[in-house]
């Protein structure tokens, strides 16, 4: 991901879980964490008035600060299955955040505000490879693993309530448009 002429890689290394590089010279700028790498893509976002990286590493929701690295929040956040591996990108509205992940893990609302649960439960949208996608106060994603069937849900935001649901989508992915 890039942003501000850095590049920023959720590398999965010893000392350096994510690395940011200068974009025009590849130079290492920073490193930080021993968090092993994922599928997901990271994200910048204004959390708290403040310019954040989130990353969703194999280990949880990480949170730093683009310009030095160093960690603002972590949240553990993974499947019990030791090789599965995050793979929704951290969704962010507001002062919050939408994590989700396949096996048995569900999704987690987050308040960034003192890092609180709004919800969490693996029954509203267990999202395997997608990301999700929040059009005013709905999530809309596919819940469950693609291997299984899967279904097309739309979930409150607040409450984390399924409104409703569809099977015969399969896995797929979505993008929100007008």
């Amino acid at each position: 991901m890039a942003d501000d002429n850095r590049v920023f890689v959720n590398v999965g290394a010893k000392g350096a879980g994510v690395v940011a590089f200068d974009a025009k010279t590849g130079k290492e700028l920073w490193k930080a964490t021993d968090d092993r790498s994922s599928y997901a893509t990271p994200t910048v976002a204004a959390l708290g008035g403040k310019k954040r990286l989130l990353f969703l590493t194999r280990e949880g929701l990480l949170v730093l600060d683009p310009q030095d690295g160093s960690i603002v929040h972590r949240q553990d956040f993974r499947a019990r299955n030791p090789q599965s591996v995050n793979a929704a990108t951290p969704l962010v509205s507001g002062n919050e955040v939408f994590l989700s992940a396949s096996y048995n893990t569900g999704g987690l609302l987050l308040n960034a505000d003192g890092w609180k649960d709004v919800w969490h439960n693996d029954e509203s949208l267990s999202n395997h490879y997608n990301t999700s996608v929040k059009v005013g106060e709905h999530l809309y994603g596919v819940h469950g693993r693609q291997e299984y069937g899967c279904e097309l849900r739309c979930v409150d935001w607040k409450t984390g309530k399924v409104v409703w649901q569809k099977a015969g989508f399969g896995c797929s992915w979505l993008i929100a448009a007008d």
